[in-house]
């Protein structure tokens, strides 16, 4: 089937219906390619009637692809699309999987998992559902390719299973795929909501290395001085672990390296190893100082990471933003309220 559309829409049709060959019969990748077409091409509500509005099958079996490719590893057809996209040498690039909890908004008494979830556009919690997105993000290429989505087990739910919370329900999502992602990156890179030490001590248990933003008010401390550590030798008592605390209204400057962004050249920004009194672990810190005088920290798990690389990977976070967008309509006021469920989701508890 030849569309009329524009070249680069042209190019990720063949590209799908290259990779998914593997996965989809002849017949069904042509209603694949509707399916991408009608995401690409429109803005309206994603929905089959959607869907059968632009391709050129009927609703109903646009309903039974979805049904008959439930268990397809999406994942690792996206990843597989993602080294495509990124070319040859997508391996040598700087690369990190971005993840964000995104809220939908829905109604109704019967759909699966609806509880209340935090609106980042509200800046509270509102009934509805909630997706955590996870996408690869090249900050080479300045790009984010969609890895998955999954769909996110409401409170009610995970009381049933137990003394359960939604940062547990987040680090399974990420346990299990895990073992497909690490063979393309080690690094995963979310905001300040997954800086806490539940969540960050997963991640190094895990083997990955874990990019996010910490507070300003967060229990920091500079790291000892090579010179502090050879005067502590000898003495009696319990040798020092860490410095003095990180106040961001008196730094020590004397303990901070400053390097220079290009991106942002009217900001300054330091970076040092830092101990963090509440997770109990040692990280690599880096500082913004905007021109307001605001304070910005960045940290990483791995303390031989560039400070250079930390600041671009959450820099580039934000890319995961333009892949939700996909599913938006930028005529409503919280554009993630036309992102609608696909009626065949089914979500098995990776718990339990």
């Amino acid at each position: 089937m030849k569309y009329p559309l524009i070249s680069p829409i042209d190019q990720i049709i063949k590209l799908v219906r290259k990779m998914a060959a593997p996965f989809f019969s002849k017949s069904d990748l042509e209603s694949l390619a509707d399916v991408v077409v009608a995401y690409i091409s429109s803005f309206e509500k994603k929905n089959f009637l959607s869907i059968a509005s632009k391709g050129r099958k009927s609703e109903k079996t646009y309903r039974r692809l979805f049904d008959k490719y439930l268990d397809v590893e999406w994942s690792k057809l996206n990843m597989d699309m993602a080294k495509a996209i990124l070319g040859e040498d997508w391996h040598k690039g700087l690369l990190a999987i971005a993840l964000d909890p995104s809220y939908i908004r829905k109604a109704g008494k019967f759909t699966d998992f609806l509880g209340m979830y935090y609106s980042g556009v509200e800046g509270r919690a509102k009934l509805g559902l909630e997706i955590l997105g996870l996408g690869l993000v090249s900050v080479t290429k300045q790009m984010c390719i969609g890895l998955t989505a999954v769909q996110t087990a409401s409170k009610m739910t995970l009381e049933q299973v137990g003394d359960y919370t939604m940062m547990d329900w987040y680090i399974e999502v990420i346990r299990k795929y895990k073992d497909e992602f690490v063979k393309i990156c080690k690094t995963f890179v979310a905001d300040a909501g997954f800086a806490n030490e539940k969540f960050v001590k997963a991640m190094i248990e895990l083997d990955l290395t874990f990019v996010t933003r910490f507070r300003t008010d967060a229990n920091l401390n500079y790291s000892l001085t090579d010179e502090e550590l050879e005067e502590q030798e000898g003495k009696v008592g319990r040798p020092k672990k860490y410095g003095d605390k990180i106040d961001p209204k008196n730094l020590d400057y004397s303990r901070l390296e400053e390097f220079k962004v290009s991106l942002k050249p009217e900001n300054r920004f330091f970076t040092c190893k830092a101990y963090h009194r509440g997770m109990g672990l040692f990280l690599k810190l880096v500082i913004m100082i905007d021109k307001e005088g605001n304070h910005y920290y960045f940290a990483s798990t791995d303390v031989n990471m560039s400070a250079m690389d930390i600041y671009l990977i959450y820099h580039n976070r934000f890319q995961l933003e333009f892949v939700f967008s996909l599913f938006y309509s930028s005529k409503k006021k919280d554009p993630k309220n036309r992102l609608y469920r696909n009626p065949y989701q089914r979500q098995k508890l990776p718990i339990g």
